[in-house]
């Protein structure tokens, strides 16, 4: 097997070994009494050093790369776009379980429409799950698909690098979620080959994230029956109207991003050499 495709089947198994050790942790969390966000909350914080531990070799190996794809010049740009990426994504996750809820998707009922109330936790666990949820995790998934695997896989070509990082990024996401992770992650690896900075999705993920906990923690929603057919003109009609209109804003967002004049050049220096699978282009 090829030097790339080992490193990327070692960074794999080692974070589904994390991944279980603390799922393992959040299971003895919960019986000893803790709330069940909450223990998956704290549970995660084990995952950051392990995986630093474990992966110390390969993030020292590819300190050079990292330390380009996290370059700090134009990163207000960077975290500008990758924010508006992540808001609208967001809201297109929302447009899309409108239109499921109004025909009926899975999980609800036909012809649904909304009941919303609004109450959050206290304000301890509510940052403790912000800062899980829009730096911690956004931080290892981003350094290890679209920072290390999605740089291992350039060497087959842009698009099979940013399939092959989307895909395993969408497989430690619950089969319920792997479409949508699918996705998203899609969307995460084309900023990441457009700007050639890890910037732009690092703030996207983070973003979309955040916006996720609030949905999850702040906002309870309930489906109720509609009455007749009313459901698709009042709820799905304009909800696929707004998601075709963010997905063309995304879709444009994303072609639109471009690496700084100092990338530029550094690619253009690179594209002349030999090649090695790290190299950032």
């Amino acid at each position: 097997m090829p030097r790339r495709w080992t490193t990327i089947v070692a960074i794999l198994l080692v974070e589904a070994f994390v991944l279980v050790l603390r799922a393992m942790w959040e299971l003895r969390l919960r019986q000893g009494g803790y709330d069940i966000a909450v223990a998956g909350d704290v549970s995660y914080l084990v995952v950051p050093p392990l995986l630093a531990l474990m992966l110390a070799p390969a993030l020292r190996q590819q300190r050079a790369l990292l330390a380009r794809l996290f370059d700090p010049r134009g990163v207000a740009c960077a975290a500008a776009t990758g924010f508006a990426v992540g808001v609208l994504s967001r809201l297109a996750w929302w447009c899309a379980v409108v239109v499921l809820g109004a025909v009926g998707g899975p999980g609800t009922t036909a012809a649904a429409e909304f009941a919303m109330s609004w109450g959050c936790p206290a304000p301890a666990p509510l940052l403790l799950a912000l800062l899980v949820w829009t730096c911690l995790i956004p931080l290892v998934e981003e350094t290890l698909g679209r920072g290390l695997i999605q740089s291992l896989l350039l060497h087959h070509g842009r698009r099979f690098a940013i399939a092959g990082s989307a895909v395993a990024f969408a497989v430690y996401h619950p089969p319920q979620a792997m479409l949508t992770a699918l996705l998203m992650g899609l969307v995460l690896a084309a900023l990441r080959a457009n700007s050639g900075s890890l910037w732009p999705p690092l703030v996207a993920h983070a973003a979309y994230d955040g916006l996720s906990i609030v949905d999850w923690r702040c906002l309870h929603v309930q489906w109720q029956p509609g009455t007749g057919g009313s459901a698709w003109l009042r709820l799905a009609a304009p909800a696929l109207l707004a998601l075709v209109v963010l997905g063309v804003a995304i879709v444009s967002l994303v072609a639109g991003v471009r690496p700084g004049p100092h990338k530029a050049a550094r690619a253009d220096v690179g594209s002349q050499g030999v090649g090695h699978p790290f190299d950032d282009v």
